[in-house]
């Protein structure tokens, strides 16, 4: 599987950065146009050795260690991608990860190609990789609100008998110590929490780092948004009183804040005013003595 020079005729490169950088919309797309002459309408390859060299280029690497159908799903070339998973001759050439840690498949639910994603699975590509930051399939899903993409891998794990392993990826930390469900929160896509949810996931399981939950995280947002913090206790019911390693509450980062909005909505939420955080003080104590007058006239 070594890249050759005279056999790939261009450098070819999903044009995804370490954070999954912008979506890709560069000119010029990887291609292998022989791939048309030897199948006929979808019938069998008229010539399997001749396939199966070209094959071989196919998922040879480039030198970021991508093939031409981590190349043609990052160009959205879909109709080429569909037809080098079906042609792919080998199952664990789909699970081929590039520098990035990239797998055909995190690429596929990084573009939300959810007709991709579904022929990866069903030709045997792996959801359990993670890529060089620890995430996931569904973490991608979630920080981005791919919808499309999570209910595909979803719908195709049922079918292929791996729900339980998607529970337990959707309740793993990446290695920022993150959650698929933290992503979404603090991303605020909204109908991704609420697919999360369905599918009975932690909603509280903390950024292993801080301690903080999903609800702090939201609450320490420069722009607090008061409707997602309640959509976030009321239908997603997280811990209002959640405390991080610091025992500090959802409420204490906002008195910490002097945040008023966001401290006047939590107590109206049911927050309680005397939880102590490791030091015995309780929330409206980490505010500025202006921001303790503002809660007193409450």
């Amino acid at each position: 599987m070594d890249r050759s020079k005279e056999e790939i005729d261009q450098n070819i490169d999903s044009g995804l950065g370490a954070s999954f950088g912008p979506d890709v919309n560069e000119e010029g797309e990887a291609s292998l146009p022989q791939i048309g002459s030897l199948v006929i309408g979808g019938e069998e390859p008229k010539d399997e050795s001749k396939l199966r060299k070209l094959m071989e280029q196919a998922f040879s690497l480039d030198d970021d260690n991508d093939t031409y159908l981590h190349v043609s799903i990052a160009k959205n070339s879909v109709q080429q991608a569909m037809q080098l998973i079906q042609l792919c001759p080998e199952k664990s050439w789909l699970n081929i990860q590039n520098d990035l840690g990239q797998t055909p498949l995190h690429l596929a639910s990084y573009v939300n190609s959810n007709e991709i994603v579904m022929l990866l699975i069903h030709f045997g590509a792996s959801i359990e990789l993670t890529d060089k930051d620890g995430k996931n399939v569904f973490h991608l899903c979630a920080e981005r609100g791919h919808i499309e993409s999570f209910e595909a891998i979803v719908r195709m794990a049922y079918q292929t008998d791996q729900m339980q392993t998607v529970f337990q990826l959707l309740n793993s930390r990446d290695f920022e110590g993150l959650t698929p469900f933290y992503r979404a929160v603090s991303n605020k896509h909204e109908k991704m929490c609420q697919s999360l949810c369905q599918m009975k996931v932690d909603v509280n399981l903390y950024d292993s780092k801080s301690g903080n939950s999903p609800l702090h995280e939201s609450v320490v947002d420069s722009n607090a948004d008061l409707d997602f913090i309640e959509f976030l206790v009321k239908d997603c019911k997280l811990d209002i009183d959640a405390q991080n390693y610091a025992g500090a509450s959802p409420l204490h980062c906002a008195s910490a804040r002097c945040d008023l909005r966001s401290y006047a909505k939590l107590i109206e939420l049911g927050a309680n005013e005397n939880v102590t955080d490791i030091r015995g003080t309780i929330p409206i104590l980490y505010g500025s003595t202006d921001f303790q007058k503002s809660v007193a006239a409450l």
